[in-house]
């Protein structure tokens, strides 16, 4: 608990809980099921929600990733027609990388430019973490990394919300449909290629390109036909009226509003992320100075 920091609270504790808010929210307007109000239920929330915020940043790193143009913030804003840094600064930060780490990130083997950029910025951070000089910017990777995991979340649950609805339109015994595919998913999630890492070159518009995203779209099927499930299971007899059914389906259209600008947030955090290590990096005092 001595290590629990922002990134540990905004990265995987609140959208973790969140997502577990969102798929409990049906059991409580169609089930009419009540949560447990106990302490020991709310330590229980606590811990399987910091678990879920892990999980869910695993699957959503590759598919909601901060690429622009197949390319990352901290190498695009050093190129000379990026006006996020001034052109004093990044020449500043040019010669600083350069005199003490050995890189140079202008010129040189342009196919290899972006690599070592990203090298450097990562020794920029590295730097900053050893002088404990990175606070400021640690917040803003926080608050990506929740910005990230609250569009996750919000996808998964509305592919929950639709999958109670369907619950009004299934047969008789179609749980044991939804069930083997939530079970058939599960295990292709234990057996698939756990190389979950997305593309450099894929686009932040093509996503589905992403090498890894398969494993999110298994967990969204998972989730659907959870709620398909949990629907045909739970609902009170005869069966969810029409007000119940649209007001799932109105809370699913408005997750997906909420996802988007979630997801627009998550990218103006990495940018912001990017810059403030760079800024920081720029600002600290030299190791001469220093001497």
């Amino acid at each position: 608990m001595d290590r629990f920091n922002f990134y540990d609270l905004y990265g995987y504790l609140i959208p973790g809980l969140v997502t577990l808010g969102l798929l409990a929210l049906p059991f409580r307007l169609v089930a009419d099921f009540k949560l447990p109000s106990e302490w020991s239920a709310t330590f229980v929330a606590l811990i399987v929600g910091y678990v879920v915020g892990h999980l869910l940043q695993i699957i959503a790193g590759p598919v909601f990733s901060h690429f622009v143009n197949g390319r990352q913030f901290s190498a695009k804003y050093l190129d000379a027609e990026d006006t996020t840094l001034s052109v004093e600064l990044k020449a500043k930060l040019a010669e600083r990388i350069s005199r003490e780490f050995g890189i140079e990130v202008n010129g040189g083997n342009a196919a290899t430019l972006d690599r070592r950029r990203t090298d450097a910025f990562f020794l920029c951070r590295g730097s900053l973490i050893q002088e404990k000089l990175v606070a400021y910017a640690e917040q803003f990777e926080g608050l990506y990394a929740m910005m990230r995991g609250l569009t996750a979340a919000c996808v998964l649950g509305a592919l929950t919300h639709l999958g109670w609805t369907t619950a009004s339109v299934l047969p008789d015994r179609s749980e044991y449909v939804s069930g083997g595919v939530v079970l058939a998913c599960l295990i292709i999630l234990a057996v698939g290629k756990r190389d979950w890492a997305p593309r450099p070159e894929a686009s932040a518009k093509g996503v589905l390109s992403r090498k890894g995203a398969w494993a999110f779209f298994v967990c969204g099927l998972i989730s659907f036909a959870l709620g398909a499930l949990f629907g045909t299971t739970y609902q009170p007899m005869p069966g969810m009226d029409h007000r119940t059914v649209a007001t799932l389906v109105g809370i699913a259209v408005l997750l997906v509003f909420v996802a988007r600008r979630t997801f627009a947030e998550f990218l103006r955090y990495a940018g912001l992320f990017a810059a403030t290590v760079y800024r920081d990096f720029c600002a600290r005092p030299t190791p001469e100075k220093k001497a």
